[in-house]
């Protein structure tokens, strides 16, 4: 995507917002960034970005804002929200700072989402992909923004993200070349009309997957199952209930990947089915990534 002058507005000076609007400058967009929190409670963030030369607006949105070829939201504003739906009404793109980041990543991704689990996860490929890529970024929902490290990367590594529903709802080309969906579970009902709508948001990782992706999901969960089946990815299950037909289960309180043993769970430090989950999901992923089956245990050893 082309975003050299071209009119961007950022909604919501929080971290990823700062990260994006420092992000799309340096690639020469005409960045604005507006706030409806007064200057008073923003200050520290106002003089970041005078001193990046970042014009900004705080205790409301302007009608600049309206003058915006794309806005860039912050996972915080919902995207009903009347002053948001105003905006699409117009005819103005609204992007996530994880797809706009996207954009310039040299790097394959691996994007990891699900109710619960993600920042264990996403640090944990994080530290296995390290075993070959010390370049490897982690970054997204897990604090530390996508925008902030995109420039850092190229071909010869990876970046693994961690995405929200949030983030997920304002998505149009994020093409990871592995999804993780880690588990549906009741979150976030009060940003959502329904739980359906909430496990579309999440589900919407799988937007641009191919065939030659990888779809990493939670076997044992009756959704995600139904749901994969209609993917065009390569599709690798995993099951805590130690069914052998998946990539990866649990059985005999050991891990296996592929079908060999990977660990048993004794000499792990992460203890509970949550977390065998998580070390299943994290070993396909790092796997799939050149990551061998010796480097992942000794990650496994080791990762508190």
């Amino acid at each position: 995507m082309e975003v050299r002058d071209k009119k961007i507005t950022i909604l919501g000076a929080a971290r990823s917002g700062v990260a994006a609007a420092r992000l799309l400058k340096a690639k020469g967009a005409k960045v604005f960034v507006s706030d409806i929190m007064e200057y008073a409670l923003k200050k520290d963030i106002a003089k970041e970005l005078e001193s990046e030369g970042i014009p900004f607006e705080f205790g409301g949105h302007s009608g600049k804002v309206g003058e915006s070829e794309f806005i860039v939201l912050s996972p915080g504003i919902p995207v009903k929200s009347e002053f948001v739906r105003s905006l699409i009404a117009k005819g103005i793109p609204v992007y996530s700072e994880i797809e706009i980041a996207s954009w310039f990543c040299q790097a394959p991704m691996i994007a990891v989402t699900g109710s619960n689990g993600k920042t264990t996860t996403t640090t944990l490929i994080g530290e296995m992909l390290k075993k070959c890529y010390p370049d490897a970024i982690v970054a997204g929902n897990i604090g530390f923004p996508f925008s902030a490290y995109v420039q850092e990367s190229h071909k010869e590594t990876w970046a693994v993200i961690e995405v929200s529903s949030f983030q997920l709802e304002t998505i149009d080309r994020f093409h990871p070349k592995q999804a993780v969906v880690l588990n549906f579970a009741p979150n976030h009902l009060d940003r959502y009309d329904s739980y359906e709508d909430y496990l579309k948001a999440k589900w919407r990782i799988k937007k641009n997957l191919n065939s030659r992706d990888h779809l990493i999901y939670n076997a044992a969960d009756e959704k995600l199952s139904e749901w994969a089946r209609n993917i065009a990815a390569v599709k690798l299950g995993f099951d805590i209930d130690g069914d052998e037909k998946e990539q990866a289960y649990y059985k005999n309180e050991s891990i296996y990947v592929f079908g060999q043993k990977l660990i048993d769970s004794k000499d792990m430090i992460l203890r509970g089915r949550h977390n065998y989950m998580n070390a299943m999901a994290a070993a396909l992923a790092a796997s799939n990534a050149g990551i061998s089956i010796d480097q992942i245990r000794e990650t496994l050893t080791t990762f508190k």
